[in-house]
Parts: structure tokens; C-alpha cells; sequence
């Protein structure tokens, strides 16, 4: 929500913020701080109306290495991309380009949220699975001493109790 808000705030279109938060969502491979990072530094690209190296450092700590795509975006190198941004001449759509690319089938982070989720899910079931096992042989053993033993001597004490109670009133 206070990604939405703060795109939103520095004239993102509305019909824009969801693809955008997907794409960094991918980018930032669901981590929260990282995706609250890099939604923060891309609302300031467009507040300004510019990248500037404040706001590419901020992305690159978010696991964005803005620089390379951007490089291939303007067909340009790193330098010649950082010497451009010094100049304010590197454009949020220029951004937005970049991250399409990075994002998009062949890019290094295409549908990574749902690849992180699936092999999470999977292996977080596998866990479980192996837990429920390896719970249920070690405590099978216990259960059946209860069953068998514990329980009825237990039962046998209680019944003892309530007849001494009976016989006892005024204890």
C-alpha cells in the first residue's frame, strides 16, 4: 500500500503502478525491504524527472543494476549512460524501459517472484510433509504406551479417588 501511495504521489498513473510494482517485485525477488528501496528511489526518478546517481545507488543496493540496463537501453555504455545522467538526461521512461527489459522474457529477472514462490511453496511442503512423518514414527511408540498402559492406570486412579471421596464426605 505505501508503494502504491508514494508512485501514485509522484504522478505515476494509477493503470501503470500495478505492472510497475510486479516489475520490481521481480527484480527485487519479493524481498519487502528491498521492493520498499527500490519503489522509494523509482518515485524520486520521477519526481525529478531525472535518474540521478543518489537514486541509482539506492536501486543498485536493491538488486537493480540499473546502470547495465539502461546501457542497453540507450545503446550506450555505463559511462557514456552515467555521463547522461550527470547531465539529467536519463528519463524516467528511459527507467521504465529498463526495467521492462530486465523483466521481460529473457531478462534475468522474468517472473523471478513467481519462481521464488514456487520453489519456496514446494520445498516449504516438503518440510512439512517430512516433519509429519518423522513425528508420527517417533511418537507411535508413545502413543500406544499411553494407550495401552498409562491410560487405563490412570482411569483406574481416578475411579479410586472419586470412591474414597464418596466414601469420605467430609474431607
Amino acid at each position: 500500500m505505501k508503494n502504491t501511495q508514494s508512485l501514485l504521489a509522484y504522478g505515476i498513473a494509477a493503470e501503470d503502478v500495478v505492472d510497475m510494482l510486479t516489475m520490481m517485485g521481480n527484480i527485487t525477488l519479493g524481498d519487502t525491504n528491498k521492493l520498499n528501496s527500490l519503489a522509494y528511489a523509482f518515485s524520486q526518478v520521477f519526481g525529478f524527472e531525472k535518474l540521478r546517481a543518489q537514486e541509482a545507488n539506492q536501486m543498485i543496493n536493491a538488486g537493480f543494476p540499473v546502470w547495465e540496463y539502461l546501457a542497453e537501453v540507450l545503446e550506450a555504455t555505463v559511462g557514456e549512460v552515467q555521463e547522461m545522467s550527470e547531465k539529467g538526461q536519463v528519463l524516467p521512461e528511459h527507467l521504465v524501459e529498463a526495467m521492462k527489459l530486465a523483466t521481460s522474457e529473457g531478462g534475468n529477472f522474468y517472473n523471478q517472484m513467481d519462481t521464488m514462490m514456487t520453489t519456496y511453496n514446494a520445498k516449504w511442503e516438503k518440510i512439512k510433509e517430512t516433519t509429519e512423518i518423522t513425528a508420527g514414527t517417533l511418537t507411535e511408540p508413545l502413543f500406544q504406551l499411553l494407550r495401552d498402559e498409562a491410560l487405563p492406570r490412570i482411569q483406574g486412579l481416578l475411579e479410586k479417588f472419586s470412591t474414597f471421596l464418596e466414601e469420605n464426605p467430609d474431607l
